[in-house]
């Protein structure tokens, strides 16, 4: 079994691939919401789709996954409490490529707005649920609280890197989100085992951070053992962009 990491050393990644690497943020954005979307379609086919997004990097990846499915050809509709007014920069940015590609996209900016959409709407809903990132801790805000709600009354969720609302370090879980499936990035954090024993599919996702930045920079052991474990790892997502992952409270493997 693999170790997982901590909130702090998955940070620590994402200085390392910015500021030595000089890979920016953006880039692993798009890694991540092109292959959110990838999941998302496999699952598509009866549910209306609903990408909640919130206003940091995590809803960034959300907004490149709507802005994929809308490429190929689905309907996507847009829920967020920040449309317009506190997005960062960068999410931003893919918020106004996203209304580029699709002026007339279905935005949901309010409770009533939402469930306006799911009383009307002919099919079950999916929630893509990109609202709150790996960086989240202490007590959701009285928004966060509504919008998670929200996404708990959709027939089918997906989540990107963790549920909205998880610590993924102490696996506190205040508003017991529990998504159908997980799309997990770059490397699995500790808060994710707690939720191992749930009926949950979780995905590891590669959005391009090298192997050695694990093996090097993060303090963790390693036996030769659970290297040979990891480049097995990286070996079968040279193939394909996720892998089916396997969590339990002793760490994670692949299927």
């Amino acid at each position: 079994m693999l170790q997982a990491i901590s909130t702090d050393q998955m940070k620590l990644v994402d200085q390392i691939m910015t500021n030595k690497f000089q890979i920016p943020v953006e880039l692993m954005m798009e890694h991540a919401g092109l292959n959110l979307a990838k999941l998302a379609s496999r699952e598509i086919s009866s549910y209306n789709v609903v990408v909640f997004v919130g206003n940091g990097n995590n809803g960034g990846g959300g907004l490149v996954c709507a802005r994929r499915l809308i490429a190929w050809g689905y309907q996507v509709s847009l829920y967020s409490p920040s449309l317009f007014q506190k997005f960062k920069e960068t999410p931003y940015n893919q918020f106004k490529r996203t209304i580029a590609i699709d002026p007339g996209i279905h935005l949901l900016k309010s409770e009533e707005d939402f469930y306006n959409y799911k009383n009307e709407s002919d099919h079950p809903l999916l929630a893509v649920d990109a609202y709150i990132g790996y960086g989240f801790s202490g007590i959701p805000s009285e928004i966060a609280k509504k919008t998670i709600q929200l996404i708990k009354s959709c027939d089918k969720i997906i989540s990107l890197d963790a549920p909205s609302g998880l610590d993924t370090t102490t696996g506190q879980n205040t508003l017991n989100l529990i998504p159908d499936i997980i799309a997990t990035l770059a490397y699995p954090k500790i808060g994710l085992l707690k939720i191992s024993q749930l009926d949950t599919e979780i995905f590891l996702v590669d959005i391009g951070v090298p192997m050695s930045v694990y093996l090097d920079n993060l303090g963790l052991e390693w036996e030769n053992s659970t290297k040979r474990e990891l480049k097995k790892v990286y070996f079968k997502l040279k193939n394909t962009s996720f892998i089916s992952i396997r969590l339990d409270n002793n760490g994670w493997t692949t299927k």
